[in-house]
C-alpha cells in the first residue's frame, strides 16, 4: 500500500494539500476537512445525543447506564464467578507444566485463585497433611496421573535423583 506524503505543518503547501483532499461528512454529505469523519454541523448534533441508555438491573433493581451488561457492575462481579461463569469447566483444569488442578477455594493448601494440585490432594485425602519438607512423585512419570497408586511421598533430593537418572535413561 502506498503512503500518502502530506506537506509539512504551518505552510502554504499543507494548507493547499488540506483543501483539496476533503472528503464527504458521513451523515450529511457536506464536504469536512481532510481528518474527520463529520462536518462541525453534523458533529455538534451527536455531541448533544445522550451516550448510553439507562435500565435497571435485573437482580437488585439498581439504575443502571452500561449499555455491555444488563446487570450493575457489582452484581454482575457475583454472578460470574465459579459455577456460575459461562467458561465453568466443573473446577478442574491443566496448568502450563501438565498437572491437574481442582478448585478447592477452602483448602489449606489452595493457591490465590481457590486452585491445589490434584495428585496433593488426593493424597493428602488417604493419608494425612503432608509435611512440608516432602514431596510427592508420580512413579509412572504421567502428570495427569493421579491414582493413589501412582504416588509416593519423598523428600526433595530424592525426587531430584529420580528424575535426573529417568532422564539419563531417555537421553542414551
Amino acid at each position: 500500500m502506498k503512503r500518502i506524503e502530506t506537506p509539512s505543518k504551518n505552510t502554504l503547501a499543507c494548507r493547499k494539500w488540506r483543501d483539496s483532499h476533503k472528503h464527504p461528512c458521513i451523515d450529511c454529505g457536506k464536504p469536512c476537512s481532510w481528518d474527520a469523519t463529520r462536518c462541525q454541523s453534523c458533529n455538534q448534533k451527536t455531541l448533544n445525543l445522550p451516550r448510553r441508555r439507562e435500565y435497571f438491573c435485573a437482580e437488585c433493581g439498581q439504575l443502571v447506564s452500561d449499555k455491555l451488561s444488563y446487570r450493575c457492575k457489582e452484581c454482575d462481579a457475583k454472578f460470574k464467578r465459579g459455577k456460575n461463569h459461562p467458561n465453568w469447566k466443573g473446577g478442574r483444569r491443566r496448568n502450563k507444566d501438565g498437572y491437574i488442578l481442582l478448585h478447592k477455594p477452602r483448602y489449606h493448601r489452595a493457591d490465590i485463585n481457590g486452585y491445589v494440585f490434584e495428585h496433593i490432594f488426593v493424597w493428602e485425602q488417604a493419608n494425612n497433611v503432608l509435611p512440608q519438607d516432602m514431596q510427592i512423585h508420580h512413579l509412572n512419570g504421567i502428570k495427569d496421573d493421579n491414582s493413589l497408586s501412582n504416588l509416593i511421598a519423598i523428600n526433595p533430593l530424592e525426587h531430584r535423583k529420580l528424575h535426573r537418572k529417568s532422564r539419563e535413561i531417555s537421553t542414551k
